[in-house]
C-alpha cells in the first residue's frame, strides 16, 4: 500500500503502522531474494509535492545496508527530479539528493512511482531507472507548464519482475476528449521551505 497526496495519512496510519511509535509509514517485503521498499512521500496537507523525511530515510539506509548486495526495488507516489519534468518540480518528490544519497552503491532495480496522470521513463543517478505509471482516474496533459489540462482517463500497469530485472506495460482502457478541468501553476520550481515536522499518530487498537 502507499500513500497518496490526496489520502488522508492520519486514517491510512491507523489502519497501516504497524508499530504504534512509528511516525510513518513504511514497509519492506522479501520475495525471490530480492527487496521491495514501500515509502511515505506524502508532504503537508493540500500539498501537491513530495517529501521524505529524515526518520525514514534513516530506516530506508538501515535496512539496504543490512544486505547491501541483494536487488532492491523503490516504490513511492512522488516521482524524482528529470530533465524533462523540470517545469513540474513544483509537484514532485522534493529532496531527491537525499534519496539518492543513500541509495547510491546499492543494487537498486528501479524506483516506481505515479502522481503525475501519464506515464515516463527515465535514468537518475546514471544508472537507476524511473518509471512513472499513469492513472485509473484522470490523464493531465502538463505541455503548457502554466496550465494543465486534465482529461478523463483510465490506464493500468502490470510491473513484472524476474530475476531482478524489471519491466512495465501500459494497458490504456480510455482517454476522453473533452477538457474537464483546467490546473493554473503559478511557479514551477521546487517549493522553497521544508514541511514541518509529522506527529506521531497511534493506530487504533
Amino acid at each position: 500500500m502507499l500513500l497518496g497526496d490526496r489520502d488522508d495519512r492520519e486514517a491510512f496510519n491507523r489502519g497501516y503502522l504497524a508499530v504504534a511509535h512509528q511516525p510513518y509509514y513504511a514497509d519492506k517485503q522479501v520475495h525471490q531474494n530480492m527487496d521491495f521498499y514501500f515509502l511515505d512521500s506524502k508532504w503537508e496537507l493540500n500539498k501537491s509535492a513530495g517529501w521524505l523525511d529524515r526518520p525514514q530515510l534513516d530506516w530506508l539506509n538501515k535496512n539496504l545496508h543490512l544486505a547491501p548486495r541483494r536487488r532492491a526495488f523503490i516504490f513511492l507516489h512522488h516521482p524524482l527530479d528529470a530533465p524533462a519534468l523540470r517545469d513540474m518540480r513544483y509537484t514532485l518528490l522534493q529532496n531527491n539528493r537525499e534519496l539518492l544519497a543513500i541509495l547510491h552503491g546499492h543494487n537498486i532495480g528501479g524506483i516506481f512511482t505515479g502522481h503525475l496522470h501519464f506515464d515516463a521513463n527515465y535514468v537518475v543517478d546514471s544508472v537507476v531507472p524511473v518509471t512513472v505509471t499513469g492513472s485509473a482516474a484522470t490523464y493531465i496533459n502538463c505541455q503548457d507548464p502554466y496550465q494543465h489540462d486534465v482529461y478523463t482517463g483510465t490506464t493500468y500497469n502490470v510491473i513484472t519482475i524476474q530475476r531482478g530485472i524489471a519491466s512495465v506495460i501500459t494497458h490504456p482502457l480510455a482517454l476522453g476528449q473533452t477538457v474537464i478541468q483546467t490546473i493554473p501553476v503559478n511557479r514551477t520550481g521546487f517549493v522553497k521551505h521544508r514541511p514541518r515536522a509529522i506527529p506521531v499518530r497511534r493506530p487504533l487498537p
